[in-house]
């Protein structure tokens, strides 16, 4: 658990619409003092010592949760991050050369009564969602990696929080801040 007390704190929040384009205008405020609490918690159970599963086979659990308050004010932030959980079947050869995970992301929508400030009427306020991403890893050598990944599998349409905070629900362009439908990630990692 934690509980943050920041001062001259910064928010990028909305602060007007463009009369031409239409678009929302985006300013970086201070805020003199905000409060930000929140609990994490994580675990592993190792299924081989558990029920005799095959050595390396895990089962991982996250829950993250927070909640900011404006100490002026008193009203929330929009920017802190929503409830979020994320449960994994994963192995990890007993080799340690190679492994993947199936994990499944659960974070919750955003309401209205979890936003402050004037953009309480209008905020357009993402729904919550579930991915499921399925990763793996191959170590090449002690100083190479290689990572591979299906990701959102089942091609939820979705948006980031914070990409979003402050437009109006009413913005014409909102699809323009979804996140990746189903794709693939490539990448490797190289330690001198």
């Amino acid at each position: 658990g934690f509980i943050n007390k920041y001062s001259n704190f910064i928010e990028q929040d909305v602060v007007g619409t463009d009369g031409v384009t239409g678009n929302e205008i985006v300013q970086n405020l201070n805020i003199r003092k905000v409060d930000i609490k929140g609990v994490e918690l994580r675990g592993d159970l190792w299924l081989d010592s558990a029920i005799g599963a095959p050595e390396g086979t895990v089962i991982r659990a996250a829950l993250a949760w927070a909640e900011g308050k404006n100490k002026d004010t008193k009203e929330k932030l929009n920017t802190v991050a929503p409830l979020t959980a994320i449960f994994g079947l994963g192995y990890d050869a007993p080799s340690g050369i190679w492994g993947g995970e199936l994990a499944w992301t659960l974070v919750k929508g955003k309401s209205d009564s979890d936003v402050g400030g004037v953009e309480q009427d209008n905020q357009f306020n993402p729904g919550g969602y579930g991915l499921v991403d399925l990763t793996s890893y191959y170590n090449v050598s002690d100083k190479l990696v290689v990572r591979a990944g299906l990701l959102n599998i089942t091609d939820k349409k979705y948006w980031n929080l914070n990409d979003v905070n402050g437009l109006s629900a009413t913005n014409t362009g909102l699809d323009r801040y979804t996140q990746p439908g189903r794709n693939v990630s490539v990448s490797m990692s190289y330690t001198f």
